[in-house]
Parts: C-alpha cells; structure tokens; sequence
C-alpha cells in the first residue's frame, strides 16, 4: 500500500457510523417490502457524512452483467446551482447517459431516469449536499423540487437518501408529502469533550488510528490523555479534521523520506490542513500550547462558518459624488 493513502484506507466504526449503517441496510434489505422509502443523513462538514455513504455504496458495487451495466446504489452530488433540469441531467450523468436539457420538460427528464434507473436495476439513490437547493433557492422552487423528487420515488420505487449539512432537512420538512414517506433522519454529530461517553468514543476513534498507522510509522500514542486533548482543540470533534491532519503529517514525513511522525510533524501537519485564525489561537501540537488556555466551547467552534462583519452605516454624514464613486466624505 502507498503509505500516502494510509489514512483515507482507515475505516473507524464508532457508534454514530454504526448506528447509520444499520439503519440504511435496513432500509435496503426493506425495498420492495412497503411504500418507497427516504431517509436523510444530516451533519456538519467533516462530521462522517459521506464516509458513512460512500461505506453504503462500497457494499453494493457496480457490476456489469452480460445485458447491461447494474449500479445498485447511484451516489451524484446535487448541482451547485441547482433546479429540477440540472438535477435530472445529474442523475442521468451518473447513470452515463449524457443529455441536453434543451427543449426538455421536467417530466420527460424524469421518464427518462426512471427508465435508466430501471435499466441498471438501481434500488438506492443518494443525494449528496442536498442543501444546495436550500442555500439559492426560494420556497416554491424547493418544494417543486420536493414534489419532483416525490414522484420520482414513487414511479420508480427507489430508496431516497438525501444528504447534507442540517439545514437541508428544511427539503423534505417543507413538503407534508415528501416527509410523510421518509422516516426519522440520521444526523452524525461531532464529538463533545465535555461528555463522558462522546470523549470515549473520541479517544477511541484516535486509538483506531494509530493502531493502523503504527504499523507504517514509529509515531506518539494519539490516544493519551495529553494528545487526545490536543486532537480535540484541533479538530472540534469532527473526524474528518482528525483526517485531515494525520493525511498531511504522512505526506510529509513520505516526501522527508522517513517513517516517524513527531509532535513537530504534527505541529506542521496542522499548519498546512486546518483553516484557522492562528492571530488568537495557538498550534494544539505546539510545545508552548497551554491547555488551560483553551477551553472546550471554544474548540467547538472549529469548522464553523465564520462570516463577515456586516458593513457600518455612516450617520448623519453624506457622502460627496467624485470620480471615486464617493468613497471619501465631503467635508
């Protein structure tokens, strides 16, 4: 194996991806069985969202029978900028047919993937980032697309899985119809230091990861209490920062030609991966880190958006036209 692809091969079955898994292969296992079923994945980026799915479709691969290819489960990503006509030519991209929507109604495009999803004996679809269409996108549009996606599960009698971050459950919520034929969603959350139980788990997600990485490299127990703390400040409990940090940390110490992980790779490691705003918030791996420095509702804010400060409004002070568009007061 390339030890460069050492992290992204390690597979870490905590309780939330368990918990995730039996309830998908349930539903899998079910098809056929009842009314077409939907189910919502939901978490924050980097939570284990889409290493629970891509688990899911690595367990029923795409195989080519002698009359046509079959894709057991179909996994696509929802547009950008989605609509009704992008998502379908997504769907039908994934099954390898190319289309132009050109002159092409909603209701031919879903005749179409109905017909390609029959055809390649598709019993689930996933939809990844579903929450595109709530982040663009007004109420009608979204429950048009609700209703679209509605009758496509029914017509074809597909298993429905949409992801994404929290808010894209507000999809199937806001359509009475579309939420009667799901069941309760999935949500994967992020580790929380501050309870027992998830600290555990955490610790142990750590431990999963060095037991496969030390068979590769000479590197510090993740798993003590000293490097456990500093794993959670760094990463906020999401695992896919734990990832992030370990990946970059073995390309480094590949690209040096050596087979030890040291704090310092670690430190370095960190420096490369992580977005952060470093002016207030010292490296977790560094030497001088002080963990009574930072505290755990702080490292729950790792990975969150941070947005822009809305711009002030001058009072009482106008604003002179010149060839700067006004940028300067007139006196």
């Amino acid at each position: 194996m390339n030890k460069k692809s050492i992290v992204d091969s390690i597979l870490v079955p905590h309780s939330a991806f368990k918990a995730g898994l039996a309830r998908l292969q349930q539903g899998i296992h079910s098809i056929g069985a009842g009314d077409p079923y939907g189910i919502g994945v939901f978490g924050e980026s980097r939570s284990g969202k889409t290493t629970l799915l891509n688990h899911v479709r690595s367990c029923y691969p795409q195989v080519r029978e002698e009359q046509a290819l079959v894709t057991p489960v179909l996994m696509i990503k929802t547009p950008a900028i989605p609509s009704i006509k992008s998502l379908a030519l997504e769907i039908l991209a994934g099954l390898g047919e190319l289309a132009s929507n050109t002159q092409t109604t909603e209701t031919i495009l879903r005749r179409r993937v109905i017909l390609q999803l029959r055809a390649q004996k598709t019993r689930v679809m996933i939809l990844d980032e579903f929450q595109h269409f709530t982040e663009r996108h007004g109420h009608h549009v979204v429950r048009s697309a609700a209703d679209w996606l509605k009758n496509l599960v029914e017509e074809s009698g597909i298993m429905l899985v949409v992801a994404g971050l929290p808010i894209a459950s507000s999809v199937v919520t806001g359509n009475e119809q579309m939420m009667g034929r799901f069941s309760r969603p999935i949500f994967i959350n992020r580790f929380d230091w501050s309870e027992a139980k998830s600290r555990q788990e955490f610790i142990g997600v750590l431990n999963a990861f060095h037991v496969a990485m030390s068979n590769h490299f000479d590197m510090p127990a993740l798993s003590s209490k000293d490097l456990a703390y500093r794993f959670y400040v760094a990463t906020g409990g999401l695992t896919g920062y734990i990832a992030k940090i370990l990946r970059q940390a073995t390309w480094d110490v590949v690209d040096a030609k050596r087979d030890v992980i040291t704090m310092q790779d670690l430190e370095m490691a960190y420096d490369t991966a992580v977005w952060s705003d470093s002016s207030h918030f010292c490296n977790p791996f560094s030497e001088h880190f002080n963990p009574q420095e930072h505290s755990v509702d702080e490292a729950k804010k790792v990975g969150a958006a941070v947005l822009p400060p809305p711009p002030q409004r001058t009072r009482g002070r106008k604003k002179s036209p010149n060839a700067l568009g006004g940028l300067f007061d007139a006196k």
